[in-house]
Parts: structure tokens; C-alpha cells; sequence
């Protein structure tokens, strides 16, 4: 059994995804400056290129690949302030 998924509905859904992670993140690191550098990716999001022509689509590819890249960081940072909320009174 194949399963087939228009391309709008694809982009719909990765754009869906994409900003349920970001808001994630934007609601525990808006004091830190990876905040600013999330802001200037969902900007990269927007402006995907649309296009099927294999230079679009290996730009998107590369954009997605740098956007993983540092939300897998951002999760590093969000891993880091839940373990010292857990620790802190032991800590004190």
C-alpha cells in the first residue's frame, strides 16, 4: 500500500510541525540569544521556495538541515534549565 500526499498538504504539514516546535522553544528560551536566531529561521520557513526544480528543492533541504541542527542545540539548552530546576533544591 502506497500512500500519497499532495505537495501543498506536505508543506502545510511541515510548516505545522515546524512552528509547534517553535513555539516550544520560544516559551523557555526568550532570555537567551538562541531566541533571536529562531526568529530569522521561521523567517526562512516563510520564504520557502516553492519550486520542484532540484536547486529549490536542495536549498530547502539545506535550510531544514540547519534548522535541526540548532533546534537539536536549543533542546541541549532546554534539557540543561530542567535539570537544574529538578536539582536546585537539592543545590541550596
Amino acid at each position: 500500500m502506497t500512500l500519497s500526499i499532495s505537495k501543498e498538504e506536505r508543506n502545510r504539514e511541515y510548516k505545522t510541525y515546524l512552528k509547534e516546535v517553535f513555539e516550544n522553544v520560544y516559551s523557555t528560551l526568550q532570555d537567551t540569544s538562541e531566541f533571536g536566531e529562531l526568529d530569522s529561521y521561521i523567517e526562512k520557513v516563510r520564504s520557502f521556495n516553492q519550486n520542484d526544480t532540484l536547486s529549490a528543492v536542495q536549498k530547502n533541504i539545506v535550510t531544514l538541515l540547519e534548522i535541526y541542527a540548532h533546534l537539536y542545540y536549543c533542546q541541549q539548552l532546554l534539557l540543561e534549565k530542567e535539570g537544574d530546576k529538578i536539582f536546585q533544591k537539592y543545590l541550596n
